[in-house]
């Protein structure tokens, strides 16, 4: 009789509906980073250097002046070639999302 109550006891417990597994839905942030176009260089024309325009029979007074005029000149292309340079080395921030993800209520 033990053994009859048991198998049944055994037999009755595999046919209880098991409840339904709770299903829940968690918002997520998820950084993702979104290729964007990058502006063309800017095109920098080349200047005419004033040590270009030595003359044969330039004094060396002259020379100097002219090669100091193209030192000058030159720091300058490089810093403005080196500012347009930074700008496109600056880390660019991602655009803001338009809204925040809805939030799902659990069923």
């Amino acid at each position: 009789m033990r053994r009859v109550v048991l198998l049944l006891a055994v037999l009755a417990s595999g046919c209880y509906p098991k409840p339904a597994p709770e299903i829940r839905y968690v918002p997520q942030r998820v950084e993702v980073p979104v290729a964007a176009p990058l502006p063309e260089p800017p095109v920098f024309e080349r200047q005419p250097l004033p040590a270009e325009s030595i003359a044969d029979d330039a004094s060396p007074s002259e020379v100097i002046r002219l090669l100091v005029a193209t030192i000058l000149q030159l720091q300058g292309e490089v810093k403005q070639r080196d500012e347009a340079l930074d700008a496109f080395r600056r880390p660019r921030r991602p655009a803001p999302a338009s809204a925040p993800a809805p939030e799902v209520p659990p069923r």
